[in-house]
């Protein structure tokens, strides 16, 4: 029997609305996926589209796959069944897929060979570690504008070690994976950063443009920094221009921008070296992808008039996630509709250069809204509405009605059944985190339904840990796509370099504490302690004596032969000769931890030049620079587990109990160099007595963006959930989103939500 769906005015105004460009600003849990599902159906049953006319692009594959998935089966309860088969081919994808259909279909128009492959994950990044390596030998040899920035950040190797070659090669990435993303092209910036003397002349022209006119300086006049600060403070109106108040000399000025420069001339050579790699082996990366399908689109109007013929109707989701280069493509396409859908309260993603403001340049009559949230209980609701109408009084649309009442008549009170705070006799005192978990598990509650976030990875891991010790079961980190960060990658990589180099004892120790092998912490410490051949050591305990000799049969063969065979090929004999895959079968989330294993295994198989010790040093150089490789892709177990998940990973997903366990610890990430402004272009650095006003300018920029992305952050936490919403702070402190909540509600309405958790002796 097919499903009837009810949809509220604000729904069906948009599933109706099948013309003309347009933007949905859908507030969190506001049932945007069942709109654009609707609409989808609506304009192949009511308007006789094609599912082939229709581009739906989402942000992820997964996103897309539950997308078409759903679709599909709503187009065959309404037995339209040749439809349904066409939408499972059908353009319902992400936006790197959609730009790879677009150059194969147009590869002449492109200039590109039609057979051209897409690099991803760790290949990609290896790729361009190579061509930065290349590039900083190249300027050590040749020197140039880049000798005093490579002598100001690496140029002391032999006292300062790997660390400031590091530091350098991640300035360098940074640099380049920003250029690559902002949309400029590789000729503007060049001529942009072309000398220290340039970089300064430029930015400061733009700089001038920022002051009101009565302040501005002539065109071409240096040094007027102070001059100009000082007049706006004897009108006092220096507040709206803090990067003006430092007090720069021409050669701490001149010195930040050689160091600008520098990194900008490294990364934009990696770049021509990088476009080089790609046109010789006939690949792309996803950034590559993205540039040439635009370039493709603005430059070609027989392709542009082709798509829009093609793609009739457009549907864009999750759309303040876009960057300036996606947003330039879908302007480049005119179909009969286009509709974009997103919420500029959860864009979350600044460091990936996302747009935010999708809405900015629509009229009125082209923005609808999905207000209303079909997610969270009305109490939920209600205080998601008093904190951010507070904290965003500007531009916040309230979900609920709660905000029109007379509150002086009828005082707003949160429901404590529905959200509570949680205050630690102490700071991080888990243990009672511990205990009002097995009180939710006392009251119904599953713990497959309870969800932990947390501001970052590191706070989210001690929780687990803290969890786990005391018998409650974690699925650690769920959506990390991090892939090479997991730590059996690691313990593979060490096992792999333990293999290849006798002389690191440091990984051998690693290999032997790991599953690989898996000796106690005791017996562990005492070898690395153990000053003669660490194999004729012998374990006090007797367990680890069995395990130490069943590790030493096939490790110091196999050791003799590593330097010469092919990494996988080493891979391979450990997961056949060790106790690795045993050990992990043991372990929470067995299954993906041992795909993962199999993963690393068949991605050495596609580099077989690579020997053990090379292989290891690909991933480690990947994990460093922050890769984002996909995790395999593995049904998920039915054990009965808390997920603990940063904020940023939580986005789009819900629980029925949701606990913020961080929410003291909420606040806007320090402003450390280096800092992008992809709509400039500009690249800030400082350092002492190396920065200049435009560096400034970006700090204070990016304060200003942190402190407004934190509000958005927050908003997203606490809209993940569904039944029951918990804030975790500790007595004695107020900070955060705690401090947030409870300046927003009242003091008094703050109190009624501590609760307080008593652990049984």
């Amino acid at each position: 029997m097919m499903k009837v769906i009810e949809l509220t005015a604000e729904q069906q105004a948009v599933v109706e609305r099948t013309q003309g460009e347009f933007v949905v600003i859908a507030s969190a849990g506001s049932g945007k996926t069942t709109v654009l599902s609707e609409r989808y159906l609506n304009l192949i049953q009511n308007h006789g589209i094609r599912p082939s006319e229709i581009l739906t692009i989402t942000f992820t594959k997964k996103a897309a796959a539950e997308m078409k998935s759903r679709i599909v089966a709503k187009l065959r309860e309404r037995h339209l069944f040749d439809e349904a088969q066409e939408a499972e081919t059908g353009p319902i994808q992400t936006i790197h897929s959609f730009y790879e259909r677009v150059l194969r279909e147009n590869s002449p128009a492109a200039g590109l060979d039609p057979k051209f492959e897409v690099v991803t994950g760790g290949e990609s990044v290896r790729l361009t570690t190579d061509c930065i390596k290349r590039a900083i030998g190249y300027a050590e040899e040749e020197g140039g504008q880049t000798r005093f920035a490579l002598r100001r950040l690496a140029g002391k190797t032999e006292r300062d070690g790997h660390g400031s070659y590091a530091k350098l090669m991640d300035l360098v990435a940074n640099a380049l994976r920003s250029f690559r993303d902002s949309g400029h092209s590789r000729t503007e910036l060049t001529k942009l950063y072309a000398t220290p003397e340039d970089f300064l002349r430029n930015t400061d022209e733009d700089l001038k443009a920022e002051l009101p006119v009565a302040y501005r300086p002539p065109i071409g006049e240096t040094d007027w920094h102070n001059n100009v600060f000082k007049d706006l403070k004897a009108n006092k109106e220096q507040g709206a221009y803090p990067w003006l108040k430092p007090v720069i000399t021409h050669g701490d000025s001149l010195n930040g921008a050689r160091i600008i420069v520098g990194i900008a001339q490294l990364a934009l050579t990696a770049w021509s070296m990088l476009e080089e790699e790609h046109r010789q082996s006939n690949h792309l990366d996803y950034t590559a992808l993205e540039a040439r399908t635009v370039r493709l689109l603005e430059g070609s109007p027989e392709v542009r008039d082709r798509l829009n013929r093609q793609y009739r109707h457009v549907m864009v989701d999750e759309s303040q996630d876009l960057n300036p280069n996606q947003m330039r493509l879908l302007k480049a396409l005119q179909p009969d509709s286009k509709m974009l859908v997103g919420d500029d309260k959860q864009s979350i993603f600044l460091f990936r250069n996302a747009v935010g403001n999708f809405i900015k340049g629509y009229e009125i009559d082209q923005i609808m809204r999905l207000s209303k949230s079909h997610r969270s209980d009305q109490p939920i609701q209600e205080l998601v509405d008093m904190v951010f109408s507070s904290a965003m009084p500007k531009t916040y649309q309230p979900m609920t009605g709660v905000l029109n009442r007379n509150l002086e008549d009828v005082p707003w009170q949160p429901s404590q059944a529905h959200s509570e705070v949680l205050m630690l006799g102490a700071k991080e005192a888990w243990h009672e985190l511990v205990q009002r978990i097995r009180n939710l598990q006392q009251e119904g509650i599953e713990l497959n339904d309870i969800a932990i976030l947390t501001s970052n990875h590191k706070h989210g891991k001690i929780i687990a840990s803290y969890l786990r010790r005391n018998g409650i079961g974690v699925r650690e980190n769920a959506g990390k796509t991090n892939y090479y960060a997991k730590l059996e990658v690691r313990d593979i990589c060490n096992t792999l370099t333990a293999l290849a180099d006798p002389e690191n004892r440091f990984a051998l120790i690693a290999c032997l504490r790991s599953p690989v092998c898996e000796l106690s912490l005791d017996s562990t410490v005492l070898i690395g302690a153990h000053e003669g051949n660490p194999f004729e050591f012998q374990p006090e305990i007797e367990e680890d004596q069995v395990k130490f000799e069943r590790f030493k049969k096939w490790f110091i063969p196999l050791r003799e032969l590593a330097d010469r065979l092919p990494a996988w090929e080493v891979i391979s004999q450990i997961m056949a000769d060790s106790d690795l895959l045993l050990n992990l079968a043991t372990r929470q989330e067995r299954r993906k931890r041992i795909e993962n294993v199999r993963k690393l295994l068949v991605m050495a198989a596609a580099k077989p030049e690579l020997n053990a010790l090379e292989y290891a040093a690909m991933i480690q150089d990947i994990e460093r620079l922050s890769d984002a490789e996909a995790d395999p892709s593995i049904v998920d177990s039915n054990e009965d587990l808390v997920t603990t998940i940063t904020i940023h990973s939580a986005k789009g997903l819900e629980w029925p109990v949701v606990i913020i366990a961080d929410a003291m610890m909420h606040k806007a990430r320090a402003v450390n160099a280096p800092i992008f402004d992809a709509d400039r272009g500009w690249f800030g650095y400082w350092q002492p007595r190396a920065t200049n006003y435009s560096s400034e300018f970006l700090k204070e920029q990016e304060k200003t963006n942190r402190a407004a992305e934190l509000l958005r952050l927050q908003y997203v936490a606490m809209t993940r959930a569904k039944r029951k919403l918990i804030l975790v702070g500790w007595e004695g402190n107020r900070a955060g989103l705690i401090e947030l909540v409870r300046s927003s509600i009242g003091s008094a309405a703050f109190s009624s939500m501590i609760t307080t958790v008593v652990t049984p002796e």
